[in-house]
């Protein structure tokens, strides 16, 4: 629903009661038992002004008179959640990608326009420094500030940033000839000296399977 935000109240009454006012700013409160369509007109009587009725002053007339209200049809989705993290390792890391999310999607409520035209929700921004072993770490979910009424469920998802150790393993490689004429052929040098650079679990799995 778009209200305005403020409207002007006159009221009378005696001069110290009129300043109490100034503490605490009167209200009004609108009760509205239905909807009928995306625009209503709802009228502002003063007996829906809500103040201070011991300071002895009394609400004369509101203007204006009446707001027109727009209202929308709320929705609610499942939306994946994308971790907006910026995961900075250790010299001798690097980090696993995808860096992990849960849960991988939560329950977005909100304007049926905002949500129908929302893909993905993220993360607020976090950056993460010197890694040298796994993270995990609560990051709440980040909402537009602009659209009105909106809320997610639940508000927080569990990152995980896993790292692994940077290793250089150093391999001696035989040469062989291939193809029709491999028997006739002779190389030179027959083997070769080969240095595997990455993450220590793929290097361990490369080399088992070069072995």
């Amino acid at each position: 629903v778009e209200s305005p935000e403020q409207v002007a109240t006159t009221f009378q009454g005696p001069t110290r009661g009129l300043l109490g006012l100034l503490l605490e700013e009167p209200t009004v409160s609108v009760q509205i038992d239905s909807v009928t369509g995306e625009r209503m007109r709802v009228p502002l009587p003063v007996d829906r002004v809500v103040y201070d009725r011991e300071l002895g002053v009394a609400p004369t007339f509101i203007t204006p008179p009446a707001v027109d209200l727009r209202f929308e049809r709320r929705k609610s989705a499942r939306v994946p959640v994308v971790a907006d993290v910026e995961a900075i390792p250790a010299a001798g890391y690097t980090v696993l990608q995808p860096i992990e999310v849960e849960p991988e999607s939560v329950t977005v409520h909100g304007p049926a326009r905002w949500i129908e035209g929302l893909t993905r929700i993220s993360t607020r921004s976090v950056r993460l420094e010197d890694l040298t072993n796994t993270v995990m770490r609560d990051i709440p979910l980040d909402l537009p500030a602009t659209v009105r009424g909106a809320r997610v469920e639940p508000t927080a998802v569990l990152v995980t940033v896993n790292l692994d150790s940077l290793v250089v393993r150093q391999m001696r490689l035989p040469v062989r000839a291939t193809g029709a004429a491999a028997a006739s052929v002779r190389v030179r040098p027959d083997s070769v000296t080969v240095d595997l650079r990455g993450v220590a679990e793929a290097v361990a799995e490369l080399a088992e399977t070069l072995e």
